[in-house]
């Protein structure tokens, strides 16, 4: 009877204890906020599926044989030029990025009329052209004295629309170390590189045989580099120009990634009209600039983040006569937009959102 009454008493104790421990699993999952769980899904999912980062922005130079410092008529022309190109891409939310040369930043205060303010009022970009010449570019001299050249720009463009919103500039090239001298002057990006910026590498740190100085001072200065257009979509940051490869502890952010000129596109750089730079502009042009924007999206890795792809439209391409093309050209790029392919950003947005990725501090 003892033996049977200890067999009774350890199964009711057992029973109390699956009792206990069914009240506890219920307690728990009435206590925690199903929307934790659902935070912690969504977390999780967020991680396995990172937001795309690819950027589209559309660059247009004002460049430094403009004459729009002794010529009004010039210079109001240009000014209505931008302005219509400011409207066409609003109608699709696009972001124009200017940038300026010396003469068309000086008639903006010698005819008392401040577009490159305007421009960025309406929520547009802007920055600073460094197209500094031979006797900058070819003349050997320290990162110092060559931030002089840089700096000289960029006081012209700060001027007009305040230091902070003048972080960048394209341009630069040659044969001293335009990383640093950019760096000096201020500056915290180099937008579209090109492989005249090899001029400043050693021999030993160029990425092949072909990059001569012969060819890079010829037809090769202006071509896009890195010439792989699939690569070249992510940001570099360097800490000097002694090659093309990333550095821990960068002092400049280059970003590539350019399409090239919307109205040569179709042809090509080696053909004769791009050389010349009068090639007809036509649909053909848009259409392969489009294919070039799909390409880019198509390789996109969102693990890698923030990327860049930039289309450069003359100014002189903002005319009545190409308001069909150009409508199309804004049109297609709206459509790539509104399926995430694309987001639309200013330069100084790409350079912001990048350095919000990495950490670093320039």
């Amino acid at each position: 009877m003892k033996i049977k009454r200890n067999i009774i008493i350890s199964g009711l104790i057992l029973v109390i204890m699956f009792a206990f421990v069914a009240l506890a699993f219920f307690w728990i999952e009435e206590t925690i906020p199903q929307d934790s769980i659902d935070n912690n899904e969504s977390i999780s999912k967020e991680k396995e599926e990172p937001d795309r980062q690819l950027y589209l922005t559309v660059m247009t130079h004002m460049e430094y044989n403009f004459n729009d410092d002794k010529n009004e008529t010039l210079f109001l022309n240009h000014v209505s030029e931008l302005r219509y190109a400011m409207d066409l891409a609003d109608t699709v939310g696009a972001k124009l990025n200017i940038e300026s040369e010396q003469p068309f930043a000086i008639a903006n205060t010698v005819w008392n009329l401040n577009i490159m303010k305007e421009i960025l009022d309406r929520g547009h970009g802007v920055q600073t052209h460094c197209d500094l010449g031979s006797k900058y570019t070819a003349v050997a001299m320290s990162p110092i004295k060559y931030s002089s050249a840089f700096k000289e720009n960029k006081n012209l463009v700060d001027v007009l629309v305040g230091a902070q919103n003048n972080l960048g500039c394209s341009g630069g090239a040659g044969i001293n170390d335009w990383v640093l001298a950019a760096s000096i002057a201020g500056f915290k990006y180099i937008n579209a590189s090109v492989a005249g910026h090899l001029l400043a590498m050693p021999y030993e740190n160029r990425p092949g045989e072909i990059w001569t100085d012969e060819y890079l001072n010829g037809e090769g200065w202006h071509t896009e580099f890195p010439v792989d257009f699939a690569d070249s979509i992510y940001p570099l940051p360097f800490a000097d120009a002694t090659d093309f490869l990333p550095d821990p502890d960068p002092v400049i952010i280059v970003m590539p990634g350019s399409t090239g000129r919307l109205d040569n596109t179709y042809e090509g750089t080696d053909d004769a009209c791009a050389k010349h730079q009068n090639c007809e502009f036509t649909i053909e042009d848009i259409d392969a600039t489009i294919d070039l924007i799909k390409e880019a999206s198509d390789v996109y890795n969102p693990e890698l983040g923030v990327a860049k792809i930039t289309v450069y439209i003359p100014v002189v391409l903002y005319e009545n006569s190409n308001q069909d093309l150009l409508v199309t050209f804004f049109d297609e790029i709206g459509k790539l937009e509104d399926q995430g392919l694309i987001k639309f950003g200013t330069h100084k947005e790409v350079y912001e959102a990048y350095i919000e990725q990495t950490g670093f501090e320039l």
